[in-house]
């Protein structure tokens, strides 16, 4: 593809931090629906910027792009129907994740989840690392909500 001169690539990997980066750009509270979205575009100097579309915005960020392949969507992504939905609240799966991060094992990282059917409770756990050294198993349980 071009654009005004320049070649640009279809798709391309960057960094997570400079997505990150280029993301703050975009305002919490966008006064006009132009200023909720960011632009990435790559060129043939294995470059990526991204670049939001807010009039304040005083610079692009920048940055490599990754040499190698994104996973095609179309081979990782299930075909076939899920066996059943679950709708778990994020605020809650949030304080999960962060207190895994803080407290659980460098070792056995990693959070659990087991699922019995869309209507029962999610079962989760995480290893916390044990003052004396030794690995604990931390068990919690969440209530799906209900999907309208």
């Amino acid at each position: 593809m071009t654009t005004a001169g320049h070649s640009v690539a279809d798709e391309c990997i960057i960094p997570t931090d400079q997505f990150k980066e280029g993301l703050k750009q975009i305002p919490k509270k966008a006064t006009l629906a132009i200023m909720k979205y960011a632009k990435v575009t790559a060129n043939g100097d294995n470059k990526a910027c991204i670049v939001s579309s807010t009039p304040a915005v005083e610079k692009a960020v920048t940055t490599k792009v990754i040499e190698g392949q994104f996973p095609n969507t179309e081979q990782v992504i299930p075909k076939d129907p899920a066996k059943f939905k679950i709708c778990l609240a994020p605020q809650y799966l949030k304080l999960i994740v962060d207190y895994a991060n803080t407290h659980g094992s460098e070792k056995n990282h990693g959070i659990t989840l087991e699922f019995d059917d869309e209507l029962s409770p999610c079962r989760f756990s995480f290893f916390l690392d044990d003052p004396i050294g030794d690995a604990v198993k931390a068990y919690g349980v969440l209530m799906p909500m209900r999907l309208s």
